[in-house]
Formats: C-alpha cells, sequence, structure tokens
C-alpha cells in the first residue's frame, strides 16, 4: 500500500512534460546535409538484401516504380545523386499546406493542442 502511494506521488510530483515541438526545415542547407542521411539509407538498403523474401519484396517495389530491376550500383548512384534541393523540393509538396491526421494515447494529451493548431503549422504565407 505504500509503495502504490509512493509511486502515485511520485507521478504526481514529477514535472509536466513540455509542450511538442515543431520540426522546421532550415531555409537555406549546405550541399554536405545529405551525406548523413544517405549514407543511412545505402546501409539500409544493404542491410535489407539479407534474405529471399526482402529481395523479392524490392524486385517488386522496383518492377512497379521503374518497370524493370535495377542492379546495386545503379541504385546507390541514384541514392549518391540526391541533394538538398530534391529534399526541400520533395518536403515543400508532401508536408507544407497539407491536411495532417494524428491518433495518441496516454494522460498528457493536453499539450497537444487541437488539430486546427496543427494544421495551421503546415502552411507559410509565401510572398
Amino acid at each position: 500500500e505504500t509503495l502504490h502511494a509512493a509511486l502515485f506521488l511520485s507521478r504526481a510530483a514529477s514535472p509536466a512534460p513540455p509542450p511538442p515541438r515543431r520540426h522546421r526545415v532550415p531555409p537555406s542547407t549546405d550541399a554536405s546535409a545529405p551525406a548523413r542521411p544517405q549514407a543511412q539509407l545505402k546501409y539500409n538498403l544493404l542491410q535489407q538484401m539479407d534474405g529471399t523474401s526482402p529481395t523479392a519484396e524490392e524486385i517488386g517495389r522496383q518492377l512497379l516504380t521503374f518497370g524493370r530491376r535495377m542492379n546495386l550500383a545503379e541504385t546507390l548512384a541514384r541514392v549518391d545523386d540526391i541533394t538538398a534541393a530534391d529534399v526541400k523540393r520533395v518536403a515543400d509538396k508532401v508536408c507544407w499546406d497539407q491536411e495532417v491526421s494524428f491518433a495518441a494515447i496516454g494522460s498528457n494529451l493536453k499539450y497537444i493542442g487541437d488539430i486546427n493548431s496543427l494544421r495551421r503549422g503546415t502552411y507559410w504565407n509565401r510572398v
């Protein structure tokens, strides 16, 4: 009984979590910015090729996307060709001014805000 009371008091006395942070794309990025994500993507692509099922999935994905099977060298070359401008262009198309949806569970839902405030965060006034 005292253990339950101590747990309750420790949870009640703990500070409330901070409100969620908004992730923003910096307005200017240098050319070396995609180097680490490119390395991670290449690593993940190579890591997926460890069995027959992931390899078959990758072949199917490439056939649906490109209409042909690409060899590994061509795939890695395409990853190396990605620039910071490409990432920004795709992020603008996919993220900005789009409808949002989310699901949440837990005791601190009051810090999330309503769906309209989240939606307002997906656009910016372009002049």
